[in-house]
């Protein structure tokens, strides 16, 4: 009798462990994928998505690869090399993103909003400046626009100041939200990635 009740009682427990709902890591998912996106940092986003790191950075790395390439689609002023100097230097921006990815909230829609604190970076509210000056610089060198490379030059060393003068202002918090696509599925949108994007780096 002792035993029936014993193991109607672990019945019980492993039905209701078995039958309740698996807890998303909403945050997680968000800090993972900004990881992955910006710091180069694949392992957690892989583990969550159930891949292998290897698969995670492919992923990744094709997305910036393509990414650089449409920013030169219909440009015939730079070399292969030139836009491969260009795509290490926007990594290198990419690294720069600050951000603590703090708690997250289920919606009544079973979507979640994720609060992120970030350090908005100065390096594309510059940039244009700094174009201007290294510009200016070359015309008083004696260099012509049209000479081969010097757009490409113009692009990298204004890109180079800017980072060298980075700088961060205040601390902001923002919402994105962490969309439901079915029952075991969420997705943070592009929408929800540009608004990230934008308030990493205003001006973009």
């Amino acid at each position: 009798m002792k035993r029936s009740i014993l193991l109607v009682a672990i019945l019980c427990v492993l039905i209701t462990s078995c039958s309740r709902e698996k807890t998303f890591d909403a945050a997680g998912y968000v800090k993972s994928t900004l990881d992955a996106v910006y710091h180069k940092e694949y392992a957690e986003y892989a583990k969550i998505q159930g891949i292998s790191e290897k698969e995670a950075r492919k992923i990744f790395e094709q997305d910036f690869k393509e990414r650089i390439n449409l920013e030169f689609d219909g440009v015939d002023r730079i070399s292969q090399e030139e836009i491969q100097k260009y795509a290490a230097l926007k990594s290198k921006i990419d690294k720069l993103a600050k951000y603590d990815v703090l708690e997250s909230e289920k919606t009544k829609d079973s979507d979640y909003t994720v609060k992120i604190q970030i350090e908005p970076s100065n390096i594309y509210q510059t940039l244009e400046q700094s174009a201007t000056d290294v510009s200016n610089e070359k015309i008083t060198q004696g260099i012509e626009e049209t000479e081969p490379g010097v757009f490409a030059a113009v692009l990298t060393e204004s890109l180079q100041r800017s980072i060298d003068g980075n700088k961060y202002g205040e601390k902001t918090i923002i919402e994105v939200i962490v969309t439901k696509e079915n029952a075991n599925s969420y997705i943070l949108e592009e929408s929800q990635m540009a608004k990230i994007r934008e308030a990493l780096f205003p001006n973009i």
